[in-house]
């Protein structure tokens, strides 16, 4: 078994996208779509185009290291490797043909 830290770390972001989460909120894909709607509507006075799902992804990796920026943990560090996971998840699901980007 591999002990590299960073091993470690992508090992558990990968349980956090194929686990539970997935099994409690659907797929990424989905959900960041339905995320993209809401901030869309939220923001629409305020946007010159709309947001995707791949940008709710990278919104969510901004939200982490400006968490880290006060706090670093490990957590957002697993959360930062998941979300970038994820973001690519859409790039290609919306190069497929699938998505709303």
């Amino acid at each position: 078994m591999n002990n590299r830290i960073e091993d470690k770390t992508l090992a558990e972001a990968n349980e956090l996208i194929a686990g539970d989460r997935h099994n409690d909120y659907g797929p990424a894909t989905e959900n960041f779509k339905r995320t993209a709607d809401l901030l869309n509507a939220f923001l629409s006075n305020k946007l010159s185009a709309k947001l995707t799902e791949s940008d709710v992804a990278q919104i969510m990796i901004l939200v982490k290291i400006a968490r880290n920026a006060c706090a670093a943990k490990r957590d957002s560090f697993v959360d930062i490797a998941a979300y970038a996971a994820l973001a690519e998840q859409c790039r290609v699901h919306f190069a497929q043909g699938s998505g709303n980007e």
